[in-house]
């Protein structure tokens, strides 16, 4: 399956990349394409899936820009591919403040071979919904919260958004099956499906 797949290796400096490499090589990715520090275009032509693996040294500016060039891409393999982030073991609010961010998955190291290979396949052919807001484009950052934090208010009135439900096939690359709008009208928003 991962041969139908390109690894886009986004760190900062040779001993970033390479331990981004060998996590892919172990994965079973064929294709690797390092884009250092934040180049990424992502496309291919050769290749239908993209996959995003981050280094999480990266630095937290360079993470977000880097979010925000994927997710804000024209190409539509690229802004619906998976963005993995690769962190260290830390404190659970450091890990929910990664998915937080908008990352598909993080992975804390270090991890057996098998386990993270398994967690990169679950990112392929399996039914998705990405959010899109005002504010926002991909997976639902409130995903992991048990609550909101106590600084955070969530807002009262409703909001308008758009669901875009997709699947990351292997063999036909990123397929949207729907788009449901949300408009916020009244008390409560209403939902206007779209097809395709």
């Amino acid at each position: 399956m991962r041969e139908q797949c390109v690894a886009h290796l986004i760190g900062r400096g040779d001993e970033q990349i390479r331990m981004l490499k060998r996590i892919a090589r172990r994965a079973g990715f064929i294709e690797l394409q390092p884009l250092g520090g934040g180049n990424t275009s992502g496309h291919t032509k050769d290749r239908k899936l993209n996959y995003f693996l981050v280094h999480h040294e990266l630095g937290a500016a360079a993470i977000e820009a880097v979010l925000r060039s994927i997710r804000s891409s024209i190409i539509a393999d690229v802004r619906y591919a998976p963005i993995v982030l690769f962190a260290t073991d830390g404190p659970f609010e450091q890990y929910l403040g990664y998915v937080q961010m908008g990352f598909d998955d993080v992975v804390t190291l270090p991890e057996k071979a098998d386990i993270v290979e398994q967690r990169l396949i679950a990112q392929l052919d399996t039914k998705y919904v990405y959010f899109d807001t005002a504010t926002c484009f991909g997976p639902d950052r409130r995903r992991m919260e048990v609550e909101p934090p106590p600084e955070h208010k969530r807002a009262t009135t409703p909001h308008s958004h758009v669901r875009h439900h997709f699947r990351r096939d292997p063999d036909r690359g990123i397929v949207v099956m729907r788009s449901d709008s949300y408009l916020a009208f009244g008390h409560r928003p209403m939902r206007v499906v779209r097809i395709g």
